[in-house]
This record gives structure tokens, sequence and C-alpha cells, in this order.
């Protein structure tokens, strides 16, 4: 897969250093209002916001005062209008700006820097929010998840560092069992049942 060759660090400056020195602002670019704005550093009423990290790469500003939030893309293949307006990330950003200014922009870009090409797309409310919606049922799956795994009752006593049961490391032979523990690990003591008859009677 070529996206995943190796390159040498002094192609990828040389490559970095053609972008650059290619890079044309289009005329009706009328002022630059931000350049990697970072996630974290804005001030979100948003609280999911502040959960993800990233950046937007420019928002400007157009001669016809139009508010276009941009991101710069190295694809070999160049973009569509309807990818513009579909893009998740984009429509992210534009969620974002609107939890910072309140309002949306006006458009989405995509800034294909092999080419040159800046292709807008407008906003579409109906897009972002369904956007916002999906990433928050992902987000909202991810830590539930992760909470599930915290309160995980493990398979086996002996995924835990207490003395629930302890075993002699030489002959493997059960050497002390806690009271509780066929109330705590009922499965776990069924498969040791014959083993746990030497401690019954002796709680």
């Amino acid at each position: 897969n070529p996206q995943f060759r190796r390159l040498k660090l002094c192609d990828l400056v040389a490559k970095a250093a053609f972008y650059l020195y290619n890079f044309k602002k289009p005329d009706w670019v009328a002022e630059t209002l931000g350049v990697e704005l970072r996630f974290d550093s804005l001030n979100l009423s948003w609280k999911r916001g502040k959960n993800w990290s990233g950046g937007i790469d420019w928002v400007f500003k157009t001669v016809d005062g139009a508010v276009v939030i941009c991101d710069h893309k190295t694809e070999k293949n160049k973009t569509s209008g309807l990818d513009v307006m579909m893009h998740p990330q984009l429509n992210l950003y534009a969620h974002l700006y609107y939890e910072l200014t309140g309002k949306l922009p006006d458009y989405l870009g995509i800034y294909h820097l092999p080419s040159g090409e800046l292709v807008l797309a407008q906003v579409d409310l109906n897009v972002v929010q369904r956007v916002v919606k999906e990433l928050e049922v992902i987000e909202d799956d991810i830590q539930a998840a992760e909470e599930s795994d915290r309160w995980r009752k493990p398979l086996s006593p002996a995924e835990y560092g207490v003395p629930c049961f302890r075993r002699d490391w030489k002959t493997d032979a059960l050497v002390s069992v806690c009271k509780y523990f066929k109330h705590c690990w009922p499965d776990y003591a069924f498969n040791i049942e014959d083993e746990l008859k030497v401690f019954e009677g002796n709680d």
C-alpha cells in the first residue's frame, strides 16, 4: 500500500516545502480568522467537544463576508463538492464553530494541496446535526464499553491482588480459602469443588 510506504525525512521535508511554496490564497479570500484552532483551546459550552482532540486547519472570510471552514488534504484524488458537504470532520468543525461563535459557518471547504484547488460546499444544518448525533452515539458506546470493562467481574479471583484463596507455589495445592469464596465466586468455586471440600466446616 503506497500510503504506508516508508519515506525518508528529506522526502517529507521536500514535499512539505513544495506544498508551502505552491500554496496560493484565492483572491476572494478577504481575511484569515484562524489557523490550527485547537479544540482544547476553545472555550466550548458543549461538553462533548472537551473530550475530543484535534484542530481546524483554516477559518477565513470571503470578500462577500461569508465564513469558510477549510481543511487541507494531500490525497492524490481530488474531492467533489458533495464529498465536502457530507464530510464528517468538516461538519464537526462547523458545529464547534457554532459552539464558539453562536452561528454556523456559511461554507465548508477542502484545499487540495497537490493541485492547489479549493472546493467549497454550503453548510447543511441537517447534515451537521446528523453527524454530531452520530458522533455522540459513538462516544456514548465507547464510554459504556470502558465503564463496563472497568466494573467487569474478573473471570477468576487470581485477577485480583487479594487473598480470596491461596495456593502453595510449589505444589499448587489449595492452602487457604476465604469463607465467602463460594458466594463471591460461585462459578469458579464449582470448578474446584473437590478441592474446596477440605475446607468445608472450617467457617
